[in-house]
């Protein structure tokens, strides 16, 4: 491989990083793109997007979760090194395209793109995490990104209309309610559940959820208004993974149930007419 080219990424933040002598690489499930950039040159930390990637003797491509890694330096250059899984290239946004409307773009892009079998696996993955006390934004909406999706697809296969929004509804419970019944899943925080739902029914946030008929994870709100959280539809059947899960956690459900339904969702969602399971 020739390493004598340089590889020009677009970040999510507009700004490009130039890495000399670059190299792409395969490792097992794992594609790396290594090399050297400018030592003062900013670079993102951990998992971010590259939005347009371009490399001598490649097609343009991006990647909506890419781990960015700064390994060593040398003189005036430290080493980059940006991996993501195989098969998770992204055609690229356009030139001129950059921010965040692009990496919303890029993200729904993503969710397209992947298979059923692997969106299940984060949503088990990290949903089985909040439901053991993992607090963290990214958390939620890795969550709610993958059940959104899935939800979309069960209801895309059955061909079963999305909810609309209601006309003269435009804050207050109800309409917080259709909010999340649109989306199927909702990343948002204790405190902001809270507000939404202050007033509804003659109890508190958890009694109100229960009478608009959403779920939230974990099992129930927790006491920090800033703890991230996510919302859905009690009825669900995407979200009785989640349910499941906080279920492990509390004793509630058998051992081994949530692994029993991981498996058993991606064929009940791409499931043809005719074949799904009666209860559903």
């Amino acid at each position: 491989m020739n390493r004598d080219t340089a590889a020009r990424l677009l970040t999510g933040s507009g700004s490009v990083v130039v890495l000399d002598g670059a190299g792409l690489d395969v490792f097992g499930r794992t594609v790396q793109l290594g090399g050297w950039a400018d030592r003062d040159r900013p670079v993102p930390v951990a998992d971010a997007p590259v939005l347009r990637a371009l490399l001598p003797g490649r097609e343009p491509w991006a990647v909506y979760r890419a781990h960015w890694d700064v390994s060593g330096s040398g003189g005036t250059h430290k080493w980059v090194t940006v991996s993501w899984p195989v098969g998770a290239e992204l055609p690229p946004v356009s030139v001129e395209s950059a921010g965040e409307e692009s990496v919303r773009l890029l993200a729904r892009q993503d969710l397209e793109h992947r298979t059923t079998e692997d969106l299940t696996r984060q949503l088990v993955q990290w949903g089985a995490g909040i439901a053991r006390g993992l607090r963290t934004p990214d958390a939620a909406e890795r969550v709610a990104a993958a059940g959104g999706e899935l939800a979309r697809r069960y209801r895309a296969a059955r061909n079963l209309p999305g909810m609309r929004a209601h006309v003269g509804e435009d804050s207050g419970p109800v309409a917080f309610m259709h909010l999340v019944l649109r989306s199927g899943f909702v990343a948002s925080t204790a405190g902001e559940v809270r507000a939404a739902v202050a007033g509804y029914g003659d109890g508190g946030a958890e009694s109100a959820l229960r009478l608009l008929s959403l779920s939230v994870l974990p099992g129930v709100l927790p006491a920090d208004d800033a703890a991230p959280v996510v919302l859905f539809g009690c009825l669900d059947p995407v979200g009785d993974v989640l349910r499941t899960a906080w279920g492990c956690r509390d004793g509630e459900s058998e051992p081994g149930e949530l692994d029993r339904q991981a498996d058993a969702l991606p064929s009940l969602i791409d499931a043809v007419p005719g074949s799904w399971p009666e209860h559903h």
